[in-house]
This record gives C-alpha cells, structure tokens and sequence, in this order.
C-alpha cells in the first residue's frame, strides 16, 4: 500500500502539475506537498483526499473496505 505522500505524488504527475500548482489548486501550502512527497511528514488525511480532489480523483472508501474483506 502506498504512503499519503506517494498517493499524491502518483496522481500530481499523472495530472502533470507541479507541486506548486497542486498547492494552489488543493488550498494547501506549497511546503506540505513538497515534504509530504519526500517522506519528511505523513500528510493528513485531509490534505491527502485535498490533493486527490485537486487532481480529479475520489477516494472511494467504501470499495477499499470491501477489498480488505
């Protein structure tokens, strides 16, 4: 399972934004992308399913429960 920060990542290079500009677009600063890729802090849930939303992306909880069982 990938970490919040590799999440975001993932779906900022497959939208082709740079940190800065999913920064802007997700409402977070620019410093929280930027450490939460690196590894340096675990971003918070909420600013991981911001960066998501930035991108056009839902977290679908319900089918990642399911996919558990």
């Amino acid at each position: 399972m990938k970490s919040g920060g590799e999440l975001i990542k993932l779906c900022r290079e497959f939208r082709g934004y740079t940190q800065r500009v999913l920064a802007k677009k997700a409402g977070v600063a620019y410093s929280t992308i930027s450490n939460a890729e690196t590894g340096k802090h675990e971003p918070t849930f909420f600013t991981v399913i911001c960066c998501l939303n930035a991108c056009g992306f839902d977290l679908d909880l319900v089918t990642m429960e399911a996919r558990k069982k």
